[in-house]
């Protein structure tokens, strides 16, 4: 549709140059005077002039609604590129907060999962009689290892297993 605007701007500005440029170039023959019959008298006006006139009569009222429609259409699109700007800094504001909230969900039920795993007993499976629940091979056992800094050597995936 833009491109056809375009276009059609750009024939009419070339017909608009031809009729300008033949009217320059004839200017004596269009100046020439001719009697016009008005019904109850008889004027000496050049015929040429007056049907330039005309035309330029008939071409103002269709550049007046030319322009104002591409200057209404300029200004509908400059309200809805602010709609759709507005619009967007709401949806980025509702999704940093969504992501505020799955962030602090997140941490909450990490908070909750280290809670429950601090009060389960902290050695080794054996040593102080807890047995991590479900079947333990060696190959997952850590009965052999001394704990790090504290840390226990239980590996998750004997509680978690658990609790599925």
């Amino acid at each position: 549709m833009r491109q056809l605007n375009k276009l059609l701007t750009l024939a009419a500005l070339l017909l608009l140059t031809a009729v300008a440029a033949l009217a320059v170039l004839n200017w004596p023959a269009l100046n020439a005077a001719a009697t016009w019959q008005l019904g109850f008298t008889e004027v000496q006006w050049p015929l040429g002039v007056v049907i330039l006139l005309l035309a330029a009569l008939l071409f103002a009222p269709l550049m007046v609604s030319y322009l104002s429609h591409t200057i209404g259409t300029m200004i509908e699109t400059r309200r809805m590129v602010a709609d759709v700007q507005r619009l967007q800094k709401l949806a980025d504001q509702a999704e940093a907060s969504r992501i505020d909230g799955l962030r602090e969900l997140i941490s909450h039920e990490f908070n909750r999962l280290q809670a429950r795993l601090d009060a389960l007993p902290t050695g080794a499976p054996g040593t102080d009689g807890a047995k991590p629940p479900g079947n333990v091979d060696s190959s997952e056992s850590s009965a052999g290892q001394a704990p790090v800094d504290g840390q226990r050597t239980t590996p998750l995936s004997h509680w978690f297993r658990a609790a599925s």
